[in-house]
This record gives structure tokens, sequence and C-alpha cells, in this order.
């Protein structure tokens, strides 16, 4: 065959297997998409697109009412509902397929006509709708009518299962829906527990009532958590709010966020059924809640931050370690890794092993036990070289330096920065991996 020949073969090949890819395959593809699409109970269903669903649970109405990504309860009350049990419900019907169609089917042989039939009601860019009525011996699927249908279809009996959920099944089970990014201030105001903690603009707490001092961001968080994860247990009437010591409530956590004050109330422990009962302002009914979300909230001095040095891992840029007759510089890449850049005094293996960055780790995880003034505990710090000496730089900004003193107290250690002086377990020390350095 010629060239000019084979050239114009292999075109046509090409274009024939174009044509087969983007043709045929393509609209196979499409096809099959399209037919499940048709097998599904509700074809085009998008879950996001929904707005608002009624549930008829056999025993009434119950509505939730989407605004933004929360939704609401609307009827028989007003309160937050439970996001998560409305979404996995939502995910579930787009997904839901039809397995079996009956035709001119008899209502009352599968249960359907009846005044206490359960189903759904879901508005988005059409009204889908749902009744259910027997489930086969099994309880694996349901009979089903969909959108006023004549037909008959047998679903999965977990869309049932959705229709028949109490309303307590739809409630929140937190005090409030809240995001711990969006408080700014905690009020704790118990009987044995009265502090307040503010959030500064990077982000950390601290106590600033009765008393000024860093607090765990863990333990603040800790207690957010509490209000919006609070396992209920059982809702009460609110006509019954003296039985449950909340008439006139004294005890109340308050958090501060964009919305507004959030103020939950605390009423009687009960040991028996190791609850406590409180009330979310604004919100109605008691709640039932378990008693370590009141009685683990902590005292002030269990939330302090105990850590001695709190510092922002962008505040420095550049360490320098001293001990016994070694000098290490170590500095953090645009990678944020630490690297060795001079080690003086120390081997090529030493310096190959030297991890400034788990040094600064470790010493940012060091705790205190006790705080002192400036200039107090001298007589630990009596050498004209330190133990340890560590100085974090960065240019522009004031150093942060850390001595460590020489002498032990029993079992405890000193440390000294611009902060003050402060007493450590002597075994943090050994935390300390540095070439030629055995802590204490």
């Amino acid at each position: 065959m010629k060239p000019q020949k084979t050239i114009t073969a292999l075109v046509i090949f090409a274009l024939l297997g174009a044509y087969y890819y983007f043709v045929e395959i393509k609209k196979k593809s499409a096809d099959k998409e399209k037919k499940a699409e048709q097998e599904k109970l509700f074809p085009g269903f998008k879950e996001d697109a929904v707005t608002k669903i009624t549930v008829n649970n056999g025993q009434g109405i119950i509505s939730v009412q989407k605004d933004g990504n929360n939704w609401n309860l609307e009827a028989p009350i007003k309160a937050p509902a439970d996001d998560g049990v409305i979404n996995e419900m939502l995910k579930d019907f787009a997904q839901a397929k039809i397995q079996r169609k009956i035709e001119d089917g008899n209502p009352a042989e599968y249960g359907l006509g009846k005044n206490d039939n359960t189903g759904f009601k879901f508005y988005a860019d059409k009204e889908y709708s749902v009744n259910f009525g027997d489930e086969n011996p099994t309880e694996s699927y349901a009979y089903a009518v969909k959108n006023e249908d004549k037909n008959f279809c047998i679903i999965d009996s977990v869309l049932k299962k959705h229709s028949e959920k109490r309303l307590f099944d739809f409630r929140n089970k937190g005090l409030f829906k809240v995001e711990e990014p969006d408080v700014s201030v905690v009020e704790i105001d118990l009987k044995d527990r009265k502090y307040t903690l503010e959030k500064n603009d990077k982000g950390s707490w601290n106590l600033i009532k009765p008393f000024n001092a860093s607090a765990k961001k863990d333990r603040v968080g800790a207690v957010i958590s509490y209000v919006k994860n609070s396992a209920v247990k059982y809702f009460e009437a609110d006509k019954d709010a003296a039985k449950f010591g909340l008439a006139l409530p004294s005890q109340k956590v308050v958090l501060t966020t964009p919305d507004g004050k959030k103020t939950v109330y605390f009423g009687v422990l009960d040991g028996v059924k190791n609850s406590v009962f409180a009330k979310a302002q604004g919100v109605p009914g008691i709640f039932e809640l378990p008693d370590y979300i009141y009685n683990g909230i902590p005292k002030a001095e269990d939330i302090l931050n105990k850590q001695i040095l709190v510092i922002e891992d962008d505040s420095f840029d550049r360490v320098e370690i001293k001990y016994k007759n070694k000098f290490i510089e170590g500095a953090r890449g645009k990678d944020k890794k630490w690297k060795t850049v001079k080690a003086q005094g120390l081997s090529k293996e030493e310096k190959k092993i030297t991890d400034t960055g788990a040094v600064i780790s470790a010493i940012r995880r060091m705790e205190y036990v006790e705080k002192f003034k400036a200039g107090a505990k001298a007589e630990f710090f009596t050498q004209p070289q330190p133990l340890l000496e560590i100085i974090m730089k960065k240019a522009g900004a004031e150093d942060i330096g850390v001595i460590f003193g020489d002498k032990a107290d029993g079992e405890l250690y000193y440390m000294k920065t611009a902060d003050g002086v402060f007493s450590f377990d002597k075994n943090k020390m050994n935390n300390i991996n540095l070439p030629g350095f055995y802590g204490l």
C-alpha cells in the first residue's frame, strides 16, 4: 500500500474510533445513567434542594424548615431540629430505588389507604410525596404509593422507618446549635464555679474574672461542646419547671456569639438517674441531660493553661541552644521544617541526629507546677552558665529566652522566662533530646 493511502486509512480509522467513543460509548453511558435515574423512587430528587419537609408519623404532623444550613422544627413546636437525622434521611431518599412496581393493585391488600398510614412530603423544585403501607414478612421492604400515583411500588423498609420517627428523634439533642469558632465569651456562674473566659484576636482563651490568666483551649472547647452536644435523654414540659428547679434558676452558663448571648440554666441534679435538668433560653421544654454535662464543667484553677511558654508558631524562625560547651543554631525553612544550620562542640553524627524542632516542641509542652515573680528562686540559678539556655529569634521581634536552673529542689527544677520563674517536674527535662544532654 502506498504511503498516502496508508495515511488516509489511518485517518479514517482514527475518525471511526473517535465516533465510536464520543457517540456510541458516551451514548451508552448516558443511557445507563438515565435508566438508573428512572429506577429511583424520586427521579430528579436533589437532597440539597429540599427546603421543607412534612412527616405524618401516624400520630400527627411534624414539619421542619431549612434556614441556611440548619433545620428547624416548625410544627408541632418551634425548636432547633437535628440536622444529622434529617440529612441522613434526605440522603436515603435521594438514593432510594423502586424494587418492583405493582399495577392495578388493591390498596387494602398492601395496607395502604388507612388513616394511620405514615408518609412524607418534600418541598424542593416541586413537591415529592410518598405514603407507606405494610411491610413484607421479613420487614426488609415496604409497600408505598408516591405522588398520588394509582400504582404501588415496593421500596426499602428503611424509608418507612424514617416516617415512624417521633418528635424527639427530630429534635436537636444539644442545648443550642453553636460552633466553637463563633463563641467569643464564656461565663460560668454555678454554685462552686464562677469565672469568665474571653477569646483574643489570635483565637487563644484567657480568664478575665476573677483573675487574669491564660486558659487551656481544649478545656474551653469541651465546655462549648457540652452545650452543643448535650446528649439529651428526654424533654420535659415547661409547666414542670418548678419541679426540676428551673422556675427561678440561679445557676447558668452563658455563651456570647455573633447572634447574641445563649444562656443555659441548670436545675436539679438527680443522683439516681445520673441526670441534670436544664433549660436553654428561648427553646421550648426542660432538658434531661447526663449529669457529666454539669459536673464536667471545670473549676477556674483546672482550666488554667499551665504551659510555661505560650507562643505562636510564627513568633520565631530561628533558635539558639547553649548547654555545657555546645552551641546549636536552628532555622525554620519555607517548608516549616527545622534544620540545624550550626553546631559547635558536636560530632558530625551528633549534628545529623539533632532535631531543633523536636527540642522546641518539648519545651512548649512543658507545664509548670507553680509560678513565681521574676527574680525569685535565685538560689537555683547559681552558675554563670545555666544548665540549658534557649533563645528563640525573629527579625523585628523581641527575643524569647528560656533559662534552666542548675540545681534541683527535690523533684522540682526551675525555669525562668521574661514572664517569671516556674517550677516543673524535673523528669520533664528528659524529654529534651540533645546530644550529650542527659536531663537531670
